[in-house]
């Protein structure tokens, strides 16, 4: 059975909640749309130039939410200015927790960033 327009318009963002410092304290983080997706994949390689600076930052203001899944920072620029500023005992596992809910592989931005590095072997002289 093929899936209709109806099913995928009436699906819901995934909310979760994530232990931070303890188990008393939580957040929640939700997942993005592919728009999301692909402005925070933009937002360190835009084909020319990558940036890694408060690359965690950048992909937790996408993520993190109230209960009912609204975002907490609406504004990514401003918000991952704030967030960039949290201790990183904050950040790190929700980084961690937002890479895991939108399936995205650990390691994959550094991959992304050595296999567009040209390796010392490749060269542009011929004999």
């Amino acid at each position: 059975m093929a899936l209709t327009r109806e099913f995928f318009d009436g699906l819901k963002r995934e909310v979760s909640e994530v232990a931070i410092l303890n188990a008393n304290d939580k957040a929640c983080i939700r997942t993005m749309s592919g728009r999301e997706r692909d402005a925070y994949d933009a937002s360190i390689n835009d084909g020319k130039n990558q940036n890694f600076d408060n690359m965690s930052a950048r992909l937790v203001v996408r993520c993190l939410c109230d209960e009912q899944g609204e975002l907490l920072f609406p504004d990514p620029a401003t918000g991952a200015e704030t967030i960039g500023e949290w201790p990183t005992s904050i950040v790190d596992p929700l980084f961690d927790a937002c890479r895991d809910l939108n399936h995205m592989k650990r390691g994959a931005v550094e991959e992304a960033a050595k296999n567009s590095e040209p390796s010392p072997d490749d060269s542009s002289s011929t004999d």
